[in-house]
């Protein structure tokens, strides 16, 4: 009896701990998910109630040529996440030693990981200056080539994008990449040593194979990372010239906060969800054929 009664007051005491937790998935996490799917079949402006409107916002997102744009804009920079992968396995290969200089060289490529994507995206919009900026002033002086204007150019601002987004995560894959590395058996290298692997076999038949799933890995959230995209846009070129820049989730910004039509926003946040889903889905797909988890599994 006695146990029973302090098996309950333990039971208390547990859900008296959680409380705080659960308040904050109930009312942060449950309650917001559930109300945007209402919003997303109505009408709201903050103001007036709201107004339920079926499949309308919806409809109107097929007939927004805007909406369009900024989705492409994104499946334009979602093309960072293979040109990032690929970078960030070449340099994690290329330092792949345990001393001396590649170890503080992984730590400077770390560095813009850990640096808020405001500060990175500042630093490159100086860097990117048609006029005053860095890489202008190389591009001149080293190959005599006059550079772009890189964030007011409508054929250079996405590819700008790029090269920041690749920046700023280059030093995270790389640590990623470099642990699955160092992760491999030695003596496997060896064994294909002795039976005469040259170094093109044995990066892409032994090396390629066992990072399978930190490269798995890398892709899948870099993609969903890649179709999330708001702040280097909005800060790097605040959506102009002519809404080139313009991302999905900038898009979803604007009428949410700067045109007050949230039934829009939502149903913009469940299309984006929508697409997230079936891109992951796919990719859980391709993993089964692709990716090796090695014997046994």
């Amino acid at each position: 009896m006695k146990n029973t009664k302090a098996s309950k007051i333990e039971n208390i005491v547990g859900y008296i701990f959680l409380s705080p937790w659960l308040f904050g998935l109930i009312f942060f996490g449950l309650g917001p998910l559930l109300f945007s799917i209402f919003l997303a079949f109505a009408e709201w402006d903050l103001i007036v109630p709201p107004k339920f409107i079926g499949l309308g916002n919806f409809i109107n997102l097929l007939q927004d040529d805007m909406f369009w744009k900024s989705f492409r804009n994104t499946l334009i920079f979602s093309f960072s996440v293979p040109i990032g992968t690929f970078l960030s396995l070449l340099l994690a290969y290329l330092m792949n030693r345990p001393k001396g200089i590649f170890s503080f060289l992984r730590s400077i490529y770390f560095l813009p990981s850990i640096t808020p994507a405001v500060a990175n995206t500042v630093v490159w919009v100086w860097l990117l200056h048609p006029t005053v900026g860095v890489v202008n002033f190389l591009l001149k002086k080293l190959f005599l080539i006059n550079g772009p204007n890189w964030l007011g150019d409508p054929n250079w601002i996405i590819p700008s994008l790029i090269i920041i987004s690749v920046w700023g995560g280059l030093g995270y894959d790389i640590v990623l990449f470099t642990a699955g590395l160092q992760a491999i058996d030695p003596q496997i290298y060896e064994a294909a040593e002795i039976d005469g692997a040259n170094k093109w076999d044995v990066f892409f038949k032994i090396t390629l194979p066992l990072i399978s799933p930190t490269t798995f890995f890398v892709i899948v959230t870099s993609f969903i990372w890649s179709f999330q995209v708001f702040d280097i846009s909005y800060i790097a070129t605040n959506g102009r010239p002519d809404e080139h820049s313009l991302t999905i989730v900038y898009y979803l910004f604007q009428n949410a906060f700067q045109y007050f039509k949230i039934g829009k926003a939502s149903a913009i946040s469940w299309v984006l969800t929508a697409v997230i889903l079936l891109v992951t889905y796919i990719e859980f797909k391709l993993e089964k054929k692709y990716v090796f988890y090695g014997e046994g599994e």
